[in-house]
Order: C-alpha cells, then sequence, then structure tokens
C-alpha cells in the first residue's frame, strides 16, 4: 500500500475509534465494526497508531443469553473471543456472555457473537420443526436440538479460527500487552465453564447442525444500518 493512502486509511480508522467511544450506543457500535473492518481489509495493527491513540485498559460488551445456557453457547463464546482476541464469561445471574477485550475488538465480538447465536438458534427451530423431530419424546426433542445446535457450533468454530489465520487481529508483539489488560478486567468478575456429555448428543442431528452450520454467513462485516447494538458497555 502507498504511504499517503496508508496514512489516509489510519486517519480514518483513529476517527472511527474516537466516535466508538460515543455515549451514543449505536453510533459507537457502528464505528467500533467499521473500523475493525479496515484493520482487516487493509492488515493494519495498533503498532500503526500513535501511542496517545493506543487503549490504556480492558472494556466489556455484553449480549443478553440465558441463565445457564447449553454446553454449545461457551464453545461458540470461547471461539468468537479467540477470534477478536478477546475473552468471555457468563453471568449466570443475569444471564449475560460478556466480552473482556482491548480496543474495539470486545465490540465486534460482542455483535458477532450475537449474529452468530441468533443465527444458529434460528436453524435449530427450522430443523426441529420437521415431522422427524416433532415425534421425538421430550428428552430426544432436546437431545436432537442440543446436537444439531452444537454441530453448528463446531463447524462455526473452525471457520472463525482459519479466517483468523489468514488476517490476524493482533500483532504478536502485542498479544501480551492486550493479554494483561484483559486479565486486569476480568479480576473482578467470575468465569464460569460447561462441559457438554458426549451420551447427551445425537449423531444425526449433529451432523446435520455441521452442515447447516456451514451456511452460516461468518465473515466479519460492519453493522448494518438502522440495527441497534446488543448491551455494550464501557
Amino acid at each position: 500500500m502507498e504511504d499517503n493512502k496508508r496514512k489516509q486509511i489510519i486517519e480514518k480508522i483513529k476517527k472511527l475509534l474516537r466516535l466508538a467511544k460515543s455515549s451514543n450506543e449505536h453510533e459507537a457500535a457502528l464505528a467500533a465494526a467499521k473500523a475493525q473492518e479496515l484493520l482487516a481489509t487493509y492488515n493494519l495493527n495498533e503498532e500503526d497508531f500513535s501511542e496517545r491513540e493506543m487503549p490504556k485498559e480492558a472494556g466489556t460488551a455484553h449480549t443478553d443469553t440465558v441463565k445457564k445456557p447449553a454446553g454449545w453457547v461457551y464453545i461458540l463464546a470461547a471461539a468468537v473471543a479467540g477470534a477478536f482476541d478477546s475473552q468471555y464469561f457468563h453471568h449466570p445471574g443475569q444471564g449475560l456472555t460478556v466480552f473482556v477485550g482491548v480496543g474495539i475488538d470486545h465490540e465486534v465480538a460482542n455483535f458477532t457473537f450475537g449474529y452468530l447465536y441468533r443465527s444458529i438458534n434460528k436453524l435449530a427451530a427450522k430443523f426441529m420443526s420437521k415431522s422427524q423431530q416433532r415425534r421425538l419424546s421430550t428428552k430426544g426433542k432436546r437431545k436432537s436440538r442440543l446436537s444439531f445446535c452444537l454441530g453448528a457450533t463446531q463447524v462455526v468454530a473452525l471457520q472463525l479460527a482459519m479466517q483468523k489465520q489468514v488476517t490476524p487481529i493482533t500483532t504478536t508483539a502485542l498479544v501480551p500487552v492486550k493479554h494483561a489488560l484483559i486479565v486486569q478486567k476480568m479480576e473482578t468478575y467470575g468465569v464460569r465453564t460447561d462441559e457438554t456429555d458426549p451420551e447427551d448428543v445425537s449423531e444425526r442431528a449433529y451432523w446435520i447442525g455441521r452442515r447447516e452450520g456451514a451456511t452460516i454467513d461468518h465473515k466479519r462485516k460492519a453493522m448494518p444500518k438502522g440495527a441497534r447494538p446488543i448491551g455494550i458497555t464501557a
């Protein structure tokens, strides 16, 4: 990239990063997503910005899920957090999935997670509406739905990991810097994890879930015009 064009892009991203701190949640989320899109498109990172622009602490953003999510939700949250150099934890008391990151990482991770979470649930509802699933017992329906979601989640997680290899968010030198800031932020929070029992998995539904999960558009994108961000906090 030519130096002049590079400087123009960097200045544009700086303006977006400043807008991302706006008190207007919608404006802030749009700016954050657009800045992340430009960073990925032009293969830029924090080293391209002055120290004055570098964040000094981690922030959080959250999505309303449920008080006790299924195992696939934890897998999805972990995959998204990893893809955007963030960490996450679940707040069981309030039913929140919280992302912790530096700069705009946690905001974009939160938006991406919300989109994928809704997409997988929507596909699962469609799958469960078919006659073969409707004939199952209550326990069978639960097992089938969870297996579908697990299959969809794991293929999406793989796609996110592959995407990060192609367009990493953070340079190697800055990874420990971000990590330290995230750890500081998470010290005041508890972390909840969950495991999926293999006996609770329907192989058929799992593989259909993987097939359907592959159809979800997982690529980084700006929030659509008029969309409302999901629970972004400072």
